[in-house]
């Protein structure tokens, strides 16, 4: 199967840099090491004030996604670091294929990529943003109009009555999120394999491999 995550596989390429990091790879052993993330997170801010790097820098998937965090981001970094480490390095070592590194290959049996669920609604489902996490009127609204464009033409997902339910009602819209991750998996399954290949090697071009990238 085709497994979309909610966290940034990578980071900015001048991050990575003032890291002394070379690769994807060295980004997941760096996370790996020991120490909280909090600790590591320290560590990384006060390598790029040494190099003369600005802390809050956006991968390009996120500049062209428009989102306003970044992947060391105060409300985002344990996400980032702790994906990388218990999530992403042990698939990476077992072989599992992590877009766009992996070989992609048509006999894949389980395939692993990111996702942004925002970005997901706002270009696939509602056409607009819309604000849906939260414990107003509006927001549970927005969460059922998600839910409904979801089960909807022409994506027609099944969603039984009781799951849709605890995705209106989760106020923090991690139950949605998960849901509409079905959507970007989906998204992501239909490109060819040539595409995820060119996008590696506009990456290697100009040396972001770290950075990763993802389909809106």
């Amino acid at each position: 199967g085709w497994w979309s995550l909610d966290f940034p596989f990578g980071i900015a390429k001048e991050t990575a840099c003032a890291l002394r990091l070379n690769s994807w790879q060295e980004w997941l052993r760096w996370c790996g090491r020991g120490g909280g993330a909090t600790i590591l997170r320290d560590e990384a801010r006060e390598l790029t004030n040494r190099a003369g790097v600005a802390w809050g820098q956006r991968r390009q998937v996120d500049e062209s996604n428009q989102t306003t965090w970044f992947p060391l981001f105060e409300q985002l970094y344990r996400q980032t670091i702790y994906g990388a480490r218990e999530v992403l390095l042990p698939l990476d070592e077992e072989g599992f294929c992590i877009l766009p590194w992996g070989r992609m290959a048509l006999k894949s049996t389980a395939v692993v990529v990111e996702g942004f669920p925002g970005a997901t609604i706002r270009d696939h489902l509602l056409k607009r943003r819309v604000s849906y996490k939260g414990r107003t009127g509006a927001h549970r609204t927005a969460r059922e109009f998600i839910i409904e464009a979801l089960k909807s033409a022409p994506f027609a997902i099944p969603i039984p009555d009781d799951v849709a339910l605890k995705a209106v009602e989760d106020r923090d819209g991690d139950a949605l999120d998960a849901l509409v991750l079905l959507l970007g998996s989906w998204i992501s399954q239909r490109l060819s394999v040539d595409t995820w290949k060119q996008q590696l090697a506009r990456l290697d071009g100009c040396g972001a491999t770290v950075e990763g990238w993802f389909p809106v």
